[in-house]
């Protein structure tokens, strides 16, 4: 003879059938799966997708979007309400980041997924960085030489590269 009792004795806000008989010696438990069929229980953890992807970059001092994810459960169905997010990036700070995203289901199956979010150096955008500058500055330093080289007499070039001028000679004066 088995006799059978009703309870939620895996915490799952769902019935389950403990049954036991006195011939077999045994007791078995039929978990609910939620969706109202006994056997093991829901023992699939819920799908959890990244949307975008899994290593982004950003620039320094560029703005962190968070894409976000979706999950779904094979018995419990739409919990992408329940992702709990954990995130460290800091978008004013070059260094590589993680964000993790964790979801449970009811019958406590969980699923995890890290992305990377590295945050770099921002790339220089072009220029000369100041090419006129230093041609002042070059030609300051030749004047400084042109008085020492009237006392001794060689001839000495200053090159430069600078947009449009390739190369500039000025010949010292000879005595």
């Amino acid at each position: 003879m088995r006799r059978g009792v009703l309870s939620d004795f895996n915490d799952d806000q769902s019935l389950d059938l403990i049954m036991a008989g006195r011939e077999a010696g045994v007791l078995e438990i039929h978990a609910n799966n939620g969706i109202g069929r006994l056997g093991l229980g829901d023992r699939v953890a819920p799908d959890l997708v990244l949307l975008g992807e899994t290593a982004m970059s950003i620039p320094a001092g560029g703005e962190y979007v968070e894409p976000g994810a979706t999950a779904v459960d094979d018995i419990d169905g739409d919990i992408t309400d329940q992702i709990v997010v954990i995130s460290n990036v800091n978008p004013a700070v070059v260094g590589k980041y993680s964000v993790t995203y964790t979801v449970t289901d009811r019958a406590s199956n969980q699923a995890s997924r890290v992305r990377t979010v590295n945050v770099g150096v921002n790339e220089g955008t072009g220029g000369s960085g100041g090419g006129a500058m230093s041609l002042v500055f070059i030609l300051a330093l030749g004047l400084i030489f042109l008085g020492e080289s009237l006392r001794n007499p060689l001839i000495w070039w200053v090159k430069i590269r600078t947009e449009g001028v390739s190369s500039w000679g000025i010949p010292a004066k000879q005595h």
